[in-house]
């Protein structure tokens, strides 16, 4: 892939994995920024999708990926997420294989009013991602990088509305620097007990030697939108779907989003 290729996936590889919805209790998948809900103690959350990006240079999607949270301590759960990669440069053969691996700590360390279905809380969640293979940075499926990130988050419930807002620190290492903060918005709606609606903005600000050394601009960021639904069909099963898009680009026009989805099924132990 040529050089300025390369560096713009970088970035938006990097955002993409940092933001790429860690599993949690009520939101979270399938949008981009994460909740503040927890798996319960000794419980399991296990999510299986599909998702995807389209853009003028390229395609790509995580075909499938598969998320497990676990419930290690009261208030604090991990999760681990594998995706095998899916790549289509315009023009060109596609490739697929491993893609990235990822590792999340989750802390609710503030709860306004625990005996309340209202209130305010907060986590942090420090996310480490990673490239699963060295043939897949071969076949240029992912980046020789490894990002980890400090998000902060803080949720609003009031009746059968939730809003959510969360603040990342992002740092990449690896072939290239590159450092960002992140930043994403959305507003829940519990139409029914079992359905939920959902509507995000989301984005990132990115910086860093590679910038410099692609010719791009010292910074580039984005922000994106996204809409989304939860459908609780019982028995710990809930099927997820969103659908999104760009609001603002600053990245090379062929790399600028032209429109994403994610399609996906979870089931929560009990």
């Amino acid at each position: 892939m040529p050089r300025l290729f390369q560096q713009a996936t970088l970035f938006v590889s990097m955002t993409i994995v940092v933001y790429s919805g860690i599993a949690s209790v009520n939101a979270g998948p399938p949008l981009v920024t994460d909740d503040t809900g927890i798996v319960p103690l000794g419980e399991w959350q296990f999510i299986g999708s599909l998702q995807g990006e389209f853009r003028p240079a390229t395609d790509s999607a995580a075909l499938p990926s598969f998320e497990v949270t676990y419930g290690v301590f009261q208030d604090m759960n991990l999760t681990a997420v594998v995706a095998r990669q899916y790549v289509k440069d315009k023009g060109e053969p596609s490739a697929t294989g491993l893609g990235e691996g990822q590792i999340n700590f989750k802390w609710l360390f503030y709860d306004s009013d625990r005996d309340s279905s209202e209130g305010v809380t907060m986590v942090i969640s420090p996310i480490y991602s990673f490239p699963l293979n060295s043939s897949s940075r071969i076949l240029g499926l992912v980046e020789d990088v490894r990002v980890f990130s400090m998000p902060v988050i803080g949720s609003l419930v009031r009746g059968r509305w939730e809003f959510v807002g969360s603040f990342s620190y992002d740092y990449a290492s690896g072939s290239s620097s590159v450092d960002g903060f992140g930043y994403g918005l959305f507003a829940l709606y519990n139409t029914t007990d079992s359905l939920q609606l959902m509507a995000e903005i989301y984005g990132s600000e990115l910086s860093g030697d590679a910038f410099v050394e692609a010719g791009l601009n010292y910074a580039e960021g984005f922000t994106n939108w996204r809409l989304g639904a939860l459908w609780e069909m019982g028995k710990g099963y809930s099927l997820l779907a969103a659908f999104g898009g760009p609001i603002y680009s600053d990245l090379p026009a062929d790399e600028e989003l032209d429109y994403d989805f994610f399609l996906g099924l979870q089931y929560d132990t009990e």
